[in-house]
């Protein structure tokens, strides 16, 4: 028997949480290194590629998401993000593939600067109130 979707969702989204926590304690370290990360990230006010590598999993994983809730709740679910913004995020993402070091930086930059996606879930509850509960 399998892990459910959510479960997996979940580890995965702890990985990549403790992955950037990891990275930004590294670059905020002091030193010389630290002072030079700083440095070549304020003069382009771009995250560097691996801290990039990090967002553009969280946005894959987002996408996965939605894909699962938009199967779980096909009535409910509403896109708020564009749907063609969504669409160009998850071709982008495909394009990536699995390997950091071997990804189109420009693809990566766009990835990587896309905002969160935004969805909604509208459950409507049918029926009438009891006439206690009114007032």
């Amino acid at each position: 028997e399998g892990v459910p979707a959510h479960e997996l969702a979940r580890a995965r989204l702890r990985e990549l949480a403790h992955a950037l926590q990891t990275g930004a304690k590294g670059a905020a370290g002091g030193g010389a290194e630290g002072a030079s990360a700083a440095e070549g990230a304020g003069a382009s006010c771009e995250p560097p590629p691996e801290e990039q590598w990090a967002i553009a999993e969280c946005r894959r994983s987002q996408l996965e998401e939605l894909e699962c809730l938009e199967a779980m709740f096909a009535d409910e679910f509403v896109l708020v993000s564009s749907a063609g913004g969504v669409e160009r995020l998850r071709e982008l993402s495909e394009s990536l593939g699995e390997d950091a070091a071997g990804t189109d930086a420009a693809a990566l930059r766009e990835v990587a600067a896309h905002p969160p996606l935004e969805c909604s879930l509208q459950l409507t509850a049918h029926g009438e109130r009891p006439a206690a509960e009114e007032g």
